[in-house]
């Protein structure tokens, strides 16, 4: 398993911001014919944006002419053509064009799901083939438009769920949490109800560094041999420095690759089993490219990374977040999983699917002891509550330097004069010149987790799950382009 699910580009963030939505399309379950399929005419929250779809009967058939459009941009519209829609099968098939990429076409297939309200599919274009799904909008604003998305997920009450937060100008103006934490003891999701972060722990790790930095315990391009010996020296002339760690052009493997690890304690494997590795199977995992002439998202950078701090700081990871962010911070309920000594509070236990039941896939003492306690690119365990005061720590400046943020949470440049918008374990999206949006999402273990920060409108979105149906997609467009109303100041 990897410890995040594809990082959604800062680029994206950027353009679906500026957006002209347009209205809404409010239709209630009691509006659709019973027996009769649903119209998939109206609004749909695609990969692509937001996509309007128009139909029309064919005669003497049941199936229906679909054209329409998408948009994940101003003036950068796609047009769906020759499109039919079969209500029996539940299959879209369509042509699109997009004129503001050079007149690409290609092809999209997607089937409709049994509820009416989502479709499942993929494109096919000259060089390029991905998935392709959508959602159904409905509702008037953020609010309703939530209950919805919360109602569709919540066919099975006694399933894994989700606790999501929207945050404006400093005020909580939605939290909601459905299912359950944990599905033997029918114990609610809560606020306080505490998620494996997954790769969203990497901004933690990220914070830490730079506290170091700013207490002039390190330097940002300093070799990490200095601190982190048993790495090969894979190029003397090039050494991998902590900025390469940070933003994923060291080129190092991915250490979960590695076979035959042995730890220290026979009990659970740790950072420091791991480090020692890139020396020992060299030959069967050389990097993936020399130091700084690529950019590849692994684990691997924030695991040592984590390391570094713990050498530099003579604590353990845990130990130096507790007492450099989350005491400070009034994370009260935050902690990092690194031994089995270590037991996070109230957690929910993270869930898959196997065969249509939900199967324990991840969580802490006393329910289940995993072997896997690596942290840095993972490991951390928050709540919502705890989540909110994080948010309020970067608005309050009490987590870095604004100098060093400048200096640091910045798009730099790779191999041949390439644009890298990652650093620190945060994409970025930056406006005239200045950082406008920090963001990263997560997946390990059943746990999928997401954060945006959209500094220059001053709004922060969380959204926590432990495995269930929630569609997060549709939660992040809605916010992006419809958040809840908060009290401006």
């Amino acid at each position: 398993m990897n410890r995040s699910l594809s990082l959604i580009p800062a680029t994206w963030i950027a353009l679906l911001a500026l957006i002209p939505w347009g209205t809404w399309l409010p239709v209630s379950r009691a509006e659709e014919k019973k027996g009769e399929p649903a119209d998939i005419a109206g609004e749909w929250d695609s990969t692509w944006g937001l996509a309007t779809l128009q139909t029309k009967p064919i005669k003497g058939t049941k199936i229906v002419s679909v054209t329409g459009s998408y948009s994940a941009a101003p003036k950068e519209i796609g047009f769906i053509k020759a499109g039919t829609f079969d209500p029996a099968t539940g299959v879209l098939e369509f042509n699109f064009e997009e004129p503001f990429r050079g007149d690409v076409h290609g092809k999209g297939r997607m089937k409709l799901a049994a509820d009416g309200n989502h479709f499942k599919g993929s494109y096919d274009q000259p060089g390029e083939h991905g998935e392709w799904n959508m959602t159904r909008v409905r509702g008037h604003d953020f609010d309703s438009a939530m209950d919805f998305i919360f109602a569709d997920a919540d066919k099975q009450k006694d399933a894994p769920g989700a606790a999501v937060l929207a945050i404006d100008h400093g005020k909580v103006v939605f939290e909601k949490c459905y299912g359950l934490a944990n599905l033997k003891d029918k114990e609610p999701i809560r606020p306080r109800t505490t998620f494996e972060l997954a790769s969203v722990t990497k901004q933690f790790t990220g914070a830490a560094v730079l506290r170091l930095y700013e207490q002039g315990k390190l330097e940002l391009d300093d070799d990490v041999r200095k601190y982190l010996p048993e790495l090969p020296e894979f190029a003397p002339k090039n050494p991998i420095r902590i900025l390469n760690l940070a933003r994923h052009t060291s080129g190092l493997r991915e250490y979960m690759a590695f076979p035959d690890v042995k730890g220290k304690n026979p009990a659970f494997l740790s950072n420091e089993d791991y480090v020692g590795e890139f020396a020992r199977q060299r030959k069967k995992f050389p990097p993936y490219f020399p130091n700084g002439t690529n950019n590849r998202y692994t684990n691997t950078n924030y695991l040592l990374l984590a390391l570094i701090v713990e050498r530099v700081s003579k604590q353990s990871f845990g130990a130096f977040m507790k007492s450099e962010f989350f005491d400070p911070l009034g994370m009260k309920s935050a902690t990092v999983y690194e031994n089995q000594r270590v037991t996070p509070k109230e957690p929910a236990l993270g869930y898959t699917k196997d065969k249509g039941a939900f199967q324990e896939a991840w969580g802490p003492p006393p329910f289940r002891h995993e072997t896997l306690l690596t942290v840095g690119d993972g490991g951390l365990w928050a709540s919502l509550n705890d989540m909110a005061q994080w948010d309020e720590g970067w608005r309050k400046g009490k987590i870095l330097k604004a100098k060093t943020i400048k200096e640091a949470l910045v798009p730099s440049k790779f191999g041949k004069d390439q644009t890298n918008d990652y650093a620190f374990g945060w994409g970025l999206t930056m406006k005239d010149g200045k950082l406008a949006v920090q963001s990263h999402n997560g997946g390990w273990g059943g746990f999928a987790t997401y954060i945006e920060r959209n500094i220059a409108d001053d709004r922060t979105l969380v959204i926590l799950s432990n495995g269930g149906d929630l569609d997060s997609d549709a939660v992040i467009s809605l916010w992006r382009r419809t958040p809840p109303k908060g009290k401006q100041p």
